[in-house]
This record gives C-alpha cells, structure tokens and sequence, in this order.
C-alpha cells in the first residue's frame, strides 16, 4: 500500500499461443468507484517469467517492481536469469523503462519468489535467492541507497544446493529497521536489516515459506510451512521474537496445512492472527 491508501498489486498471466508471460500490475485508488483500474503488462521484453514478482511503495508516492526472468538473447537457463525493476513516481500512474538490476547478482533460481520493499529509512530492500551457480542458491540481500540507481548485492543465507527448492522470502518493517525471514540449509532464518548492516542470521527451526508481522510493542511472529513438499501437506509452525528480537518461550504449532499451503500474519491491536 501507497501513500493516501493506494493498493498496489502484481501478478504472472499466463502463457497463450506462444506469447510470453505478462507480467501484470493493477492499482486500486481509495475512493475509486470502479474498483481496481484494467491491468497493464509491464513485463517489457523480458521473458521466461517464473517465481513471482513483488511490489513495494514509499511515502512519497513512489512505486517499485521487481521480477526475475531472461531477455530475448539469452538461453532460459538458471545462470542466464536477471533481475529487472520499473519505477514510477505518481503512484503508479505510469512507469518508466524496464531496466536490469546491476548488482552482481548472476543467475536467480527460477521458481523462488522475490520481495521487494522499502525500509523506514528509505532504501529499497530485496530478498531473492541467486543462483550465481548451479549448485550454489544463496538467499540475496539487495540494497539501493539511491532509489534504485545502484544497489549492493551481500549473501545472508548461503546454501549449496543443486536444486530449486521453490521458497519465498518476506520483510516488515521492525522500528527503524527492517526485519527479512527466509528459508537457507532446509530451516527458517531471520536477520534485521538496519541502515547498511548484514548481521548474521538468526535460526528459527526446519521449514519453508516465512511469513512475519511485528507489533506495536515491537514484538515479532514469525510463521511457517512445516513438513510440506511436492504434492505433500503439512503443519503451521510459529515463533514469537520479543522487541529485542530474541526467540522467547511462545512458540507452537496447528495441523492441516495444505499441499502448496504457506501462512500470513496480520496484527490486530496487540495481538497477532496467522492465516493459512
């Protein structure tokens, strides 16, 4: 969400008749009596999209998309895969040209999602999981001080892996600092980001697809997929960080998680409210 309560959503189409897949953006601005405005494909040339993008706003009415995918010349393999961005200024009103993220980021493992972010102080954030080689995919920091001009690219969640292991990362804000959970080595890890600091992961316990919200009180419930895999279900796992951001006592567990099934969490007041 945006400044004056503008939503901002976006999504892969699909593949038809040999046309590549759109990279689709909506907005929904407060007030608006025709709902959502029609989408738009912004994927510019880019093609072989796959993971999922992410879109995040800043108070000054700016916006940002981050997607991965290949251009037109290269091979669809891992290694060839890029990082690409549009920014628009007026709260998505328009966006300029589809640009490649420079930040020695070689190769993105093709069915990881990515998130896109902006910190209380301003910079932009960005989880992804690279894949610089093909048995090496180490979760991503991106970092722009700049609006997105330049970014800096240091590795928090190293895993030798030979495989894509289909994860998806999350970031919140947590004071004046931001806090980013990922999965890394097969458990859930979480650091927080402040204004140009990498500090060293926090494990949390085995699982994939993190979820995180933290409270006024500066508390943090972090959430997770346990137990789930190619066509297998699972448990809901969580944690309860306190405002210093060490794991506390809370902690739990609820069955039924779905084939595919990943969590969300929202705060109410005080109180925290996981969905999955």
């Amino acid at each position: 969400m945006g400044p004056e309560g503008t939503v901002h959503v976006v999504w892969n189409g699909p593949v038809a008749n040999g046309v590549p897949a759109p990279l689709y953006y909506t907005r929904l601005s407060r007030g608006a009596v025709d709902g959502f405005e029609p989408q738009r494909d912004l994927r510019g040339s880019t093609r072989d999209l796959d993971g999922g993008a992410s879109v995040a706003a800043d108070a000054e009415g700016g916006v940002f998309i981050l997607w991965h995918g290949t251009l037109p010349e290269s091979p669809p393999s891992e290694d060839q895969r890029r990082i690409f961005r549009v920014r628009s200024v007026d709260q998505g009103r328009t966006f300029g040209a589809v640009e490649e993220v420079r930040a020695g980021v070689s190769g993105v493992c093709a069915c990881c999602s990515l998130k896109a972010f902006v910190a209380p102080s301003g910079e932009w954030l960005a989880l992804c999981r690279a894949a610089r080689r093909l048995d090496q995919r180490d979760v991503t920091l991106l970092r722009s001080r700049d609006g997105g001009r330049t970014f800096e690219s240091p590795t928090v969640g190293p895993w030798a892996l030979g495989a894509c292991p289909v994860s998806s990362m999350a970031l919140a804000v947590s004071g004046a600092a931001t806090r980013g959970v990922w999965e890394a080595e097969g458990r859930i890890e979480t650091a927080l980001f402040g204004s140009g600091t990498t500090p060293d992961p926090l494990p949390l316990g085995p699982g994939r697809h993190p979820a995180l919200a933290v409270n006024r009180g500066g508390e943090t419930l972090v959430s997770w997929s346990d137990g789930t895999g190619w066509q297998r279900g699972g448990q809901l796992r969580w944690r309860l960080l306190d405002a210093s951001g060490r794991p506390g006592k809370a902690t739990g567990s609820a069955p039924g998680m779905p084939v595919w099934g990943s969590s969300a969490v929202i705060v109410e007041g005080d109180d925290f409210v996981v969905l999955y």
